[in-house]
C-alpha cells in the first residue's frame, strides 16, 4: 500500500513497506492545502494556497487537468 504525503509545494507518494517514494507532484506554484480521491481511487484532487484545483491520475501522479477555481486558498474539495 501506499501513502500520499504534502509538504509545502510537493505531493509524494510513499510506498509503506519500502518508505520509497514511487511517484510524485511538484508542479503547484503554491502551498498543496487540501487532497480528495475519487471513490474509485482513479482521480486524484489537488488544491493550493492560490486558489487552483489539479486533477491527478492517482497512480501515475500525472497532471489530467488543472482548473482555476478560486481566488482564495482551497481548503475542501469533495
Amino acid at each position: 500500500g501506499c501513502v500520499l504525503l504534502a509538504s509545502g509545494t510537493k505531493l509524494s507518494m510513499v510506498e509503506l513497506e519500502s518508505k520509497e517514494v514511487v511517484a510524485s507532484f511538484n508542479r503547484s506554484k503554491d502551498a498543496i492545502t487540501t487532497l480528495a480521491q475519487r471513490t474509485d481511487a482513479k482521480l486524484l484532487a489537488v488544491g493550493n494556497e492560490s486558489g487552483v484545483i489539479f486533477i491527478l491520475d492517482n497512480k501515475k501522479m500525472s497532471l489530467v487537468r488543472t482548473i482555476q477555481a478560486h481566488s482564495k486558498p482551497v481548503t475542501a474539495l469533495k
